[in-house]
């Protein structure tokens, strides 16, 4: 699947707490090949912890995607953001970097 400048923005609200979100990414990644290396126990956080970043690191080598995005975890939230080519600070799509005023 490609993603567009349209996919851009939260994808998974932290309001529902990361376990389920860190799920959530595992089964995201698993939509585009990812295999995830075992069950883990509901109660295993750092199991949890290490498979949602290895299927981050999946989702972010292995889909098409805009230009300068990526997906990963900000404020408790994830989803596909848009970053500054020039610092690497997340930016708004329509709106330059607020922090080095790069586009």
């Amino acid at each position: 699947m490609t993603y567009t400048e349209r996919d851009l923005g939260c994808w998974f609200d932290g309001a529902f707490g990361f376990d389920y979100n860190a799920n959530r990414v595992i089964e995201l990644a698993m939509e585009h090949g990812y295999e995830q290396k075992e069950p883990i126990h509901p109660e295993d956080d750092e199991a949890l912890d290490w498979e949602a970043l290895e299927a981050e690191e999946y989702l972010n080598h292995n889909t098409e995607r805009p230009a300068n995005s990526f997906w990963g975890w900000i404020d408790g939230d994830f989803g596909l953001w848009l970053h500054c080519p020039e610092c690497g600070e997340v930016m708004g799509l329509d709106e330059g970097c607020l922090y080095c005023e790069g586009e």
